[in-house]
């Protein structure tokens, strides 16, 4: 099944069908109903794959937020290490 959208809402709301003598032409309703079943299960398809990508996009956003915050917190500890370790020089170089 190919993923193209055959319809749009004006088309589908300007569709005239063909009256005969004991009302529409049965074969062209069907084949229209058969092109808005089509799209419908076309819209989702495209919808389950976009909420798919949606949900990888959502889970490789948290794991990257949860690297940044991991990566946050060993500066922090590198900069507290490097301010102690200045501090305990000076303290050797002043006594």
């Amino acid at each position: 099944m190919e993923n193209k959208i055959r319809l749009s809402p004006k088309r589908i709301l300007n569709k005239e069908f063909s009256i005969e003598t004991k009302g529409y032409s049965a074969n062209e309703v069907d084949s229209y109903l058969d092109i808005v079943k089509e799209d419908y299960l076309n819209f989702q398809s495209m919808l389950n794959e976009s909420y798919d990508e949606i949900e990888s996009l959502q889970k490789e956003n948290a794991a990257l937020r949860r690297k940044l915050n991991e990566l946050l917190r060993e500066r922090q500890d590198q900069k507290d290490n490097a301010h102690v370790m200045e501090a305990v020089s000076y303290t050797h170089l002043t006594l």
